[in-house]
């Protein structure tokens, strides 16, 4: 346990990226709606502030702004270097729900797709596997794919790739629920389209990562997250917020045919059986409403 000096006249300053206002998905406020879980922390560790920054950068950049302090927190899809670089706060902050990728697609591939849904189980995913997926150089879902022998295109930039989805045929965009229905929403590219039948799933756990020299700042993240949870408030905002309410609702997710991927990628921290579990959870959960 870290010493803390509790002070009602010092409030805690706490610096993240927001972002929401440059970036493509402005309803893209979960996480950061989430922070406020250190509201449930005052009673330990005092008062706070949180101090958002306006930019559009890289996740390997706000590593390393982490790292320089020049952050102090940020979310992101853990994974063995993520958590050899920083410190994560091992509370699921989506309860798995990054792990479940639905197809963003140009709509003139619609058949192609509806094809691949058609086929037996194992040819549809060795055919959907033959389509190459645009996906991130740093992301962690781009190894992940590659190790389940998915074709790749990781040299696309993160904001060109919904132009170049519209431009080209042959690809597919997979995106996380909430981002892909918000995503395809703020696009005026009509050619985008959200793929209705097939999904991608694999255990895949997004925490709160903070700087190795601040464990004070993970402790009370873990704790005011834990008092979220235990209290019921964490479930409130996570089903009930507005972006994740709406996509829930288009997903149809009882309709949906997953392709379950393995993710050698996936750290200790926490078992990937206990993700899944989380995960079936949730669809069951989704797919009864």
């Amino acid at each position: 346990m870290s010493a803390f000096v509790y002070s009602a006249d010092q409030p805690q300053i706490i610096t993240y990226v927001e972002g929401t206002k440059v970036v493509t998905d402005p309803y893209n406020n979960y996480f950061s709606d989430l922070l406020l879980a250190l509201d449930q922390s005052v009673d330990k560790f005092g008062p706070f502030q949180l101090t958002p920054i306006e930019t559009d950068i890289s996740q390997r950049r706000q590593i390393r702004e982490i790292q320089k302090g020049r952050i102090d927190v940020f979310w992101t899809m853990t994974s063995f270097s993520r958590e050899a670089d920083l410190l994560a706060v091992k509370f699921p902050l989506a309860k798995g729900m990054y792990g479940l990728r639905l197809l963003a697609i140009n709509a003139n591939d619609a058949d192609i797709f509806s094809d691949i849904a058609g086929s037996p189980s194992v040819k549809a995913m060795e055919a959907l596997a033959e389509i190459p997926a645009l996906s991130g150089s740093d992301w962690p879902d781009t190894p992940i794919l590659r190790l389940n022998r998915f074709t790749v295109l990781s040299d696309v930039a993160e904001n060109k790739m919904y132009p170049y989805l519209s431009q080209k045929t042959g690809y597919y965009f997979p995106r996380g629920i909430v981002e892909l229905f918000s995503e395809l929403q703020s696009r005026e590219e009509e050619t985008l389209i959200n793929e209705p039948r097939l999904a991608l799933m694999y255990p895949a756990v997004i925490y709160f990562f903070v700087s190795k020299q601040n464990p004070q700042l993970a402790e009370r993240l873990e704790y005011g997250l834990n008092k979220a949870k235990n209290n019921g408030s964490f479930d409130h905002l996570f089903y009930g917020h507005p972006r994740h309410d709406m996509a829930f609702k288009r997903a149809n997710l009882s309709q949906r045919i997953f392709f379950k991927l393995k993710n050698p990628l996936f750290p200790k921290s926490a078992t990937a059986e206990s993700i899944t579990l989380m995960q079936e959870q949730m669809i069951k959960r989704l797919s009864e409403k």
